[in-house]
């Protein structure tokens, strides 16, 4: 049960907005045209509430400005697994109109600061109340009326809106991280499809790369049938079992398996490219290729990484996207000099290294933010004022 400052109130959202809760537009989504509003529908809020427009729609209407989204407005999706996931409008996210499966508080910004309702939306309190006020029809959908119900602690404008700006912190030292993962993803993007394709060359190799196919260079493997009995869900001195997704299926509880350092492809899921840095058994659902003293399989695997979609074309001549040992022998590849394939892995790795230890404070600072508005949203810890 968590408690509040004796000064704060428990009230409803519906007291914390300035109209009644509002549903979307009931209107079919357009390919994206300037001359048209653009749309937000549930599918275009990610989980930590964002607006992604990497599908952007717009849609064509004449009461764009009934549904025109305003600073203070918090969407909330009413239906379905998405239920409960809020996203609070940002001008910088442009002109939007929303979806009819989203709900709309327009927070009543006098008395109240939209940051911090926001973040209430968002406390294990709420995800709580989510989960048992969605399910009461059977089928998984919260309305107005019920969002309008959720008790909410408030304070005054001024504590609001110091929680909120620290919250706000957070959010732009998280935004910032992530548009710097983005950058130096599309950076590292650059230098492989260079580096991989000798149009780019490090300082001190030259010569031709030999032009060859896959099969003609290295053997193709396929892992080994396991049964369920072989496999353990414990992880304590066990060796990882690689399956279609490249996440461990389970452990194993032998040491006769792969060793380090070595590449593996998925077969179902057509592309799904692995490199291990632990020994592991690969199930028969993988492929792997056998050590070559002239190959680094490094290299090999950013090879595969670069040609992914040519892979995945590959495979969709099939109903069902998989990939077979002749598709993968018959891969044009050119290959440099193994001095020159440990190089050129070295560098990729190198900044795949930079990008997992960004990504790794990125989350750190998430859960510390998590932690923050736990704190700060429940009055357990206070701002000076």
């Amino acid at each position: 049960m968590v408690t509040y400052p004796k000064d704060w109130k428990i009230v409803p959202l519906g007291e914390c907005v300035k109209e009644k809760l509002s549903y979307g537009i009931n209107a079919p989504a357009i390919p994206y045209n300037a001359k048209y509003p653009s749309y937000i529908r549930i599918t275009d809020i990610t989980d930590d509430g964002k607006y992604d427009d990497d599908d952007k729609k717009s849609v064509d209407t004449n009461q764009k400005e009934k549904y025109l989204l305003k600073s203070g407005d918090i969407l909330l999706a009413r239906t379905g697994a998405s239920t409960g996931k809020s996203y609070l409008y940002h001008p910088k996210d442009g002109k939007l109109v929303y979806a009819g499966f989203l709900i709309k508080a327009s927070i009543d910004c006098e008395n109240h600061n939209p940051r911090f309702i926001a973040g209430q939306l968002k406390t294990k309190r709420f995800w709580k109340w989510v989960a048992a006020t969605s399910m009461r029809s059977g089928q998984p959908g919260i309305n107005g009326k019920e969002y309008a119900s959720f008790r909410i602690p408030v304070t005054t404008k001024q504590e609001e809106e110091a929680i909120a700006a620290t919250l706000s912190s957070f959010d732009n030292h998280i935004d910032n991280l992530t548009a710097l993962i983005e950058k130096k993803k599309t950076i590292r993007d650059g230098a492989l499809a260079d580096l991989m394709s000798g149009r780019t060359r490090l300082a001190g190799f030259s010569g031709e790369w030999e032009e060859t196919t896959l099969g003609k260079k290295i053997d193709v493997l396929r892992g080994k049938r396991l049964v369920r009995s072989q496999i353990s869900i414990s992880s304590s001195g066990k060796f990882p079992v690689y399956q279609n997704s490249l996440l461990p299926l389970g452990y194993h509880e032998e040491f006769n398996c792969l060793p380090e350092s070595v590449f593996v492809i998925a077969a179902g899921n057509a592309g799904d490219i692995g490199y291990s840095k632990t020994a592991f058994w690969a199930a028969d659902d993988c492929y792997y290729f056998e050590h070559d003293d002239n190959i680094d399989q490094k290299f090999l695997c950013y090879n595969f990484l670069n040609r992914q979609a040519e892979i995945y074309t590959q495979t969709r001549r099939t109903s069902i996207p998989r990939l077979s040992r002749d598709i993968l022998e018959k891969i044009k590849m050119r290959i440099p000099p193994l001095a020159e394939q440990k190089a050129i892995a070295d560098i990729l790795t190198s900044m795949d290294t930079e990008i997992q230890n960004l990504e790794a404070e990125r989350d750190k600072m998430q859960a510390i933010q998590a932690g923050a508005m736990e704190d700060l949203l429940t009055g357990r810890v206070r701002l000076p004022m």
